[in-house]
């Protein structure tokens, strides 16, 4: 599905790919998104959806990178988590955007 980005993002930082397994410390729900925390990993600040994480254990394969997106870019939709959208733009470029910034393209 293509989406338009309806407002610029210009995310927090590129992140690594972190492994299933890898611990995350220093938890802490994030207050302006629901079924997200906060936490640490291998010395990283960043945040999480919850069901992504058991106990301090990460559950799956997980790379928090927000995507740099320009307004009025197209972007695909790889996955829904929430209220954010895992995506892909025109040059490959893998990462996550909010959904308030985001607009399906019938509709744009």
């Amino acid at each position: 599905m293509k989406l338009v980005v309806t407002e610029r993002h210009l995310g927090e930082g590129v992140f690594p790919t972190f492994s299933e397994g890898t611990i995350v410390t220093n938890l802490t729900l994030c207050e302006h998104y629901h079924n997200w925390t906060g936490g640490t990993i291998e010395g990283y600040d960043t945040y999480f959806p919850v069901d992504y994480i058991d106990g301090d254990t990460l559950t799956r394969e997980y790379n928090p990178t927000e995507l740099i997106a320009t307004e009025n870019s197209i972007v695909e939709l790889i996955e829904v988590v929430y209220e954010w959208a895992l995506v892909k733009d025109q040059h490959g470029t893998i990462g996550w955007l909010p959904f308030s910034k985001l607009k399906s393209l019938i509709f744009a």
